[in-house]
């Protein structure tokens, strides 16, 4: 029997994320992971949509055609739901350290 192994940030993500891209609805996997990266790293604007696309790219595939389609609607999302605010997101605390991850950052710690 074959060992599979599962990314830690897709053990942690919780699933896959319905995302809007031109007008469709299309589900992301490692969305939430990276979202967490991207606001641990401080990032926002052009340099977060980046990010975003980029580690979104590692678990899901992006035609070519439309990854200006993606990035935005990434930017669209983490604007909406992951930037840091008050409420929840400010209270939320997260550790990451690299590791053997396919995205090069794992979740090692979680605390509220």
């Amino acid at each position: 029997m074959a060992d599979t192994h599962i990314c830690d940030c897709m053990k942690t993500d919780g699933g896959v994320v319905p995302v809007t891209v031109s007008g469709k609805t299309v589900g992301i996997s490692g969305l939430k992971a990276a979202c967490s990266a991207v606001q641990e790293a401080g990032l926002s604007g052009n340099a977060a949509a980046d990010e975003l696309l980029a580690r979104v790219k590692k678990h899901n595939y992006i035609p070519p055609a439309a990854e200006s389609a993606y990035r935005e609607a990434l930017s669209d999302y983490y604007q909406k739901n992951c930037q840091k605010k008050s409420g929840f997101f400010a209270k939320m605390k997260q550790t990451f350290a690299s590791g053997d991850c396919c995205c090069g950052v794992r979740i090692v710690e979680k605390k509220e």
